[in-house]
């Protein structure tokens, strides 16, 4: 048997229908508009997560400040992020490759590679072996041509080719005067 609806029962009930679509519509939507918007760290304020990004900011400083210390494998391993500051490290003279140039070790408890320090003025009681306190600027590529331009100073390839591309440290002071066995 075919039911025949009347036109005005066909509009009531598609009316309906459309309202009945609409309530989870409108429900989804007013949920998105609840004034708690904390979600799972309820209890949150503003102040708190302003507060973290301040602790956020001075974690990155404090990776960002001046390094003052010993040539080991955590400077080593951030090393980059020094580039162009002003670094203070205190370190073993590794081996004099010329009168303008030499390397210092790591500590004892390290592998890192040798890094070369440029400096220009002469240091007495430099020798290999000697506890040094070099401040300079961290460089990340030793490049022979820049710093012959540069400095004035003669670097020779033949002993300087294989730390060509290199990290260095250009050198402002040099103190061979201290000793850290006596610490």
């Amino acid at each position: 048997m075919n039911t025949v609806m009347h036109p005005e029962n066909r509009h009531h009930r598609t009316g309906r229908l459309a309202m009945l679509a609409a309530v989870p519509v409108l429900a989804l939507g007013l949920t998105g508009c609840a004034q708690d918007t904390a979600g799972p760290e309820e209890g949150a304020t503003v102040e708190d997560v302003q507060e973290l990004d301040e602790n956020d900011a001075a974690i990155e400083d404090e990776i960002t400040e001046n390094y003052d210390g010993f040539y080991n494998q955590d400077l080593y391993d951030q090393y980059d992020e020094y580039e162009g500051e002003t670094v203070t490290v205190s370190a073993t003279v590794n081996e004099i490759l010329s009168p303008d140039v030499f390397t210092i070790a790591g500590t004892d408890d390290t592998t890192v590679d040798a890094l070369p320090v440029l400096h220009t003025d002469e240091v007495d009681g430099l020798i290999e072996g000697t506890d040094v306190r070099v401040t300079g600027t961290a460089m990340v590529e030793l490049d022979i041509a820049e710093i012959e331009e540069r400095t004035g100073i003669v670097l020779d390839p033949d002993t300087f080719g294989d730390w060509e591309g290199q990290p260095y440290l250009d050198a402002t002071t040099v103190d061979a005067s201290v000793d850290y066995e006596e610490e």
